[in-house]
């Protein structure tokens, strides 16, 4: 952690620009474990696996169709208990393909929903941090609303997954004994909000001063209530998605009827197709719990699974934006930037006056040199006029 002025508070003082308020590796180590593909490319995207979710499903169903396939290849003349018609499985599996979708969707409703909400998060707080923090009395409150906006990204997202801000992810300019206090609250994002509110009431511009605009302050404070007011209501609707499952009689009745057709499906299978009912079994079981898998993974979209939201990259990508918004924020190469200007605001003028120059003497309507010797002599005797009528007034 860096070391703040003596003389300044901690969290008042100015740092350094390259000083941040997230620690980047923390934050890259943690954004490894999360998917990322390009959608234009197929290799990357053929993948198969089997969690602990539907490992054992899996596997049982596959067992008793191979002993179905044993005990048919030991007891040929018991070969008709297993060659039962296959219509009502069709059906079944029918049925049981439209509520999978059925959970899918509304799976995918929730990680979509909750996606959004965290992009207005995010947006409003970089809206306060563009519009509102610059316009506070000094560069410290200006960079005090920044840092608690940063404090409410992180706790946003250790608030959703069960967890608190742990000291790993803060970079040197995060106050920890601000973070501390988020912590120990029972709801850390309302802290921050409640904080960052409070700075901005303490230090709008002052409207008595001389060229003061009235009424700005006020405009200022109600836009950032607004903009807090966003950000909380998007929390509250994560919270709604984390802490509300999906409709427990659905999901059993789901699974249940699952269960029970992949249990009866080796009693069609193994008389019309012997040992090939094995693989074809095992295809359509893993076909089933596969997306009854990515279901349940997406279903709650804070946690820390390959396909879940990577929060991380969202709060990452705010802190780019958000650091602009410090007082004297200089961009790579602005001392460069500003004397070629100066340079090029240089050689322009003096182009522009010798272009200027070059038009008078070309243009058409431009005086002859006989025309510039007699506006010459008017010149001279008007001057010596004036001179004569100044003298006779003394």
């Amino acid at each position: 952690m860096a070391e703040y002025p003596k003389n300044v508070p901690a969290r008042l003082a100015l740092l350094p620009q390259d000083i941040k308020w997230l620690s980047t590796e923390y934050y890259q180590e943690a954004l490894s474990e999360f998917n990322v593909y390009e959608p234009l490319f197929w290799l990357p995207t053929i993948s198969y696996r089997v969690g602990d979710f539907m490992f054992w499903p899996w596997m049982i169903s596959t067992i008793a169709t191979t002993l179905g396939c044993c005990y048919v290849a030991y007891f040929p003349h018991h070969t008709e208990y297993f060659d039962m018609p296959l219509d009502a499985h069709i059906v079944m599996g029918s049925a049981l393909s439209f509520l999978v979708v059925m959970r899918t969707d509304a799976s995918m409703n929730r990680w979509w929903e909750a996606r959004c909400t965290w992009q207005t998060i995010k947006s409003s707080a970089c809206n306060i941090a563009a519009c509102t923090a610059p316009i506070l009395r000094s560069p410290e409150a200006t960079e005090l609303v920044l840092m608690q906006l940063m404090a409410m990204l992180m706790a946003c997202k250790a608030h959703l997954r069960g967890g608190k801000i742990v000291q790993e992810e803060c970079g040197g300019r995060m106050d920890w004994v601000f973070v501390c206090k988020l912590n120990r609250s029972h709801n850390p994002p309302l802290m921050a909000l409640k904080e960052v509110l409070s700075t901005v009431r303490s230090n709008l511009p002052d409207e008595t001063a001389a060229g003061a605009r009235k009424g700005m302050s006020i405009s200022h404070y109600d836009e950032t209530s607004e903009q807090l007011q966003e950000i909380n209501h998007a929390f509250q609707n994560c919270l709604k998605i984390r802490d509300t499952p999906m409709v427990y009689t659905y999901v059993t009745t789901l699974r249940s009827f699952l269960i029970v057709w992949l249990l009866t499906l080796p009693f069609a299978l193994v008389g019309k197709f012997g040992w090939l009912a094995v693989p074809v079994h095992s295809l359509l079981a893993f076909l089933f719990l596969s997306i009854e898998q990515m279901a349940v993974e997406i279903e709650q979209p804070f946690g820390n699974d390959a396909n879940d939201l990577p929060m991380e990259s969202y709060i990452m990508d705010a802190e780019k934006t958000i650091v602009e918004q410090i007082p004297g924020y200089r961009f790579d190469g602005s001392d460069e930037l500003e004397e070629s200007a100066a340079v090029g605001n240089a050689v322009g003028e003096s182009e522009a006056v010798t272009t200027v120059r070059t038009l008078l003497v070309k243009s058409p309507f431009a005086p002859t040199e006989g025309e510039r010797e007699v506006s010459r002599v008017r010149t001279i005797r008007a001057s010596g006029e004036v001179t004569t009528s100044r003298r006779g007034l003394f």
